[in-house]
C-alpha cells in the first residue's frame, strides 16, 4: 500500500508540473493498473452497499405492505411471535376473571363464617332449651311436693 500511496503522489506532482510527461517504466504501469484495479474494486464495493441497502428497503416495503393488508386476528397472532422477550399483556378478561375468583372466595369465606355463626345460635338456643327445661322441671317437681305437702 505504502508503493502505491508514493506512486499517486509521485503521478501528482507530474500533473502539476507543466510540460513534463516523462515515459513509463514497466514498474510505473504495472503501480497505475493495481491502482484502478484497487479503485474499480472500491465502487464495486460501494455499489454492491448501495444495492443492498435498496434490496433491504424492497424488503421493508414489502413486509410493511403485507402486515397493512393481514386481518385482525393474523396481527394478533404475529405479535406475541416477535416480542417473545416481553411478557404478553394482560386483558381486562384476565383481570375481570382474577376479580371474579377473589370475590368469590370472600362469598365461601362469608357463607361459612355464616354457617358458624349459625350453629353457634342453635346450640346456644339449645342450652337455653335445656335450661328453661330443667327449670320447668324443678317447678314442676316443686309445684308437686307443695300440692303433697300443701
Amino acid at each position: 500500500m505504502r508503493v502505491a500511496q508514493r506512486f499517486k503522489t509521485k503521478i501528482n506532482e507530474e500533473i502539476k508540473a507543466s510540460g513534463i510527461s516523462p515515459e513509463q517504466s514497466e514498474l510505473d504501469v504495472l503501480l497505475e493498473e493495481l491502482t484502478e484495479r484497487e479503485e474499480m474494486a472500491e465502487e464495486e464495493r460501494f455499489q454492491q452497499g448501495k444495492k443492498s441497502e435498496k434490496d433491504q428497503e424492497k424488503l421493508k416495503a414489502k413486509d410493511i405492505r403485507l402486515k397493512a393488508m393481514e386481518k385482525l386476528s393474523q396481527t394478533k397472532k404475529r405479535k406475541p411471535e416477535e416480542n417473545s422477550d416481553d411478557p404478553p399483556k394482560k386483558s381486562r378478561r384476565e383481570k375481570n376473571e382474577r376479580e371474579m375468583d377473589f370475590k368469590q372466595k370472600e362469598v365461601e369465606f362469608r357463607s361459612e363464617e355464616y354457617e358458624e355463626e349459625k350453629q353457634k345460635r342453635r346450640r346456644s338456643i339449645q342450652k337455653a332449651g335445656q335450661y328453661d327445661a330443667n327449670v320447668c322441671l324443678a317447678e314442676s317437681a316443686n309445684a308437686i311436693v307443695n300440692l303433697k305437702t300443701g
